[in-house]
């Protein structure tokens, strides 16, 4: 392929490969970072609902203790004593407690603390529906609390009430440390998968390189050959264009070229347009019991008056019937092309063998020729498209390169393989296995 076929140059597959992969580099931090996010604020809600729910627990637990201690005390002892025994054992750090009269006057303040928002009316009020109520409030002193209020005695007629609060200071340390340790995380995992994902896009674009290479390679090349046979019928037919007064019979040189020009034309479009279905999908295949026998006895008859004019000799080993099921005419198509090639590039007054043969439920056909054979660094491009070792040669017999493309995809349409295999000076040969009719 060169410069001159078209106009794509490296730079610009660099650049449009180099954008892609960023762009799925991008996008997969974008997906692993909401996932990240998500998973984060999940984490984070969780531990801190545990946290609430565990303190809120011990805060009520703690508070029922000190109310039936106070409600014991009440009965054996005076006020001095309760309020003494309440400065004693209830002073906690982060917890405080306040005993309130019937009318919610604070008439024990174990912790000193600065009245200017309890105790808090609106759980009082609260009690005359409820046994108790919990809430979070500010208090100055302590920031954000839980609020634990419960009535001293019977709720209808409670000898007073007893606030109980527990800083939420420590559970807002550690649930900013955790939100911290998990962006640092996230921060880490999505540079970790930065590097990770330009790596692997690399890696994962390559067969889609290698794709497009074939592509723009192919679109060069069919530019190609499709050039060179309008450009020689365009040339012959301005040479008769000149020469209006002559006759038919004078150019028929010209003339033969044009058609057999439109012939190579024709064949060349077919073949493309066989190629194009089936790169989509479209090319539909009948599925019914071939006898490939039948079908190689009658390509191999077709085809024996061109290896007789070769001076090569045919012989042709197909006499056990094999079923197979598939498309009888692609099949039929399979084998002449492969026979075509033998012939060919085999040498002149060759021998060409093509057997047919059963074994392990599948069928299997080979053909041989005796020809100069394959380099090895040839082999495995032989089924890619317009790829032809002799080009010289293989343009003078009107090849384009694309019979073995061909070959190869009607067999992988029938489940089958196709193989092969050439030493050089010595021939080539084809291999064709196809599952056989259970």
């Amino acid at each position: 392929m060169s410069s001159e076929s078209h106009d794509w140059q490296p730079a610009d597959e660099a650049r449009l490969f180099r954008g892609i992969r960023w762009r799925l580099v991008g996008w997969n931090l974008l997906v692993l970072g909401l996932i990240l996010a998500i998973v984060g604020v999940g984490v984070l809600a969780l531990v801190s609902f545990r946290l609430r729910v565990e303190g809120d627990a011990l805060l009520q637990a703690r508070t029922e203790m000190v109310r039936s201690v106070a409600a014991l005390l009440a009965r054996v002892g005076d006020a001095q004593t309760r309020v003494r025994w309440l400065h004693t054992n209830t002073l906690t750090e982060g917890v405080f407690y306040l005993v309130l009269d019937r009318q919610g006057r604070v008439i024990a303040n174990p912790g000193n603390l600065e009245l200017d928002a309890l105790p808090n009316r609106d759980a009082l009020a609260a009690l005359a529906t409820k046994d108790s109520d919990l809430r979070t409030v500010r208090v100055d002193q302590y920031g954000l609390v839980r609020l634990y209020t419960v009535p001293l005695g019977d709720r209808l007629n409670p000898q007073g009430y007893l606030q109980a609060g527990r800083s939420l200071a420590a559970e807002q340390r550690m649930e900013r440390l955790l939100a911290l340790v998990l962006l640092g995380a996230g921060l880490a995992g999505l540079g970790l998968a930065a590097v990770g994902g330009y790596f692997l896009a690399g890696r994962a674009l390559m067969p889609t390189r290698q794709a497009f290479r074939r592509q723009q390679a192919f679109v060069a090349d069919a530019s190609h050959e499709l050039r060179t046979p309008l450009t020689l019928i365009r040339a012959n037919a301005e040479v008769l264009g000149r020469h209006p007064e002559q006759t038919i019979g004078e150019n028929a040189d010209l003339v033969d070229d044009i058609v057999n020009e439109t012939a190579h034309l024709g064949h060349l479009v077919s073949d493309l347009l066989t190629l194009a279905r089936a790169d989509a999908g479209q090319a539909a295949l009948s599925q019914e019991p071939v006898d490939l026998a039948l079908t190689i006895q009658d390509a191999g008859r077709r085809l024996l008056p061109l290896a007789e004019a070769r001076g090569q000799t045919l012989d042709v080993t197909a006499n056990e019937s094999c079923l197979v099921r598939g498309d009888p005419g692609r099949l039929h198509q399979l084998v002449v092309i492969l026979l075509d090639n033998a012939l060919k590039h085999g040498n002149e007054g060759g021998h060409i063998r093509v057997t047919l043969g059963a074994a392990r439920g599948q069928a299997r056909l080979t053909v041989a020729d005796d020809g100069p054979g394959i380099a090895p660094e040839h082999l495995p491009h032989l089924f890619e498209r317009f790829y032809r070792v002799d080009k010289a040669r293989s343009r003078e017999q009107g090849g384009a390169g694309l019979g073995l493309s061909i070959a190869q995809w009607i067999v992988q349409a029938h489940r089958g393989r196709i193989q092969v295999t050439s030493t050089p000076e010595l021939g080539t040969t084809f291999t064709v296995t196809l599952p056989l009719v259970k």
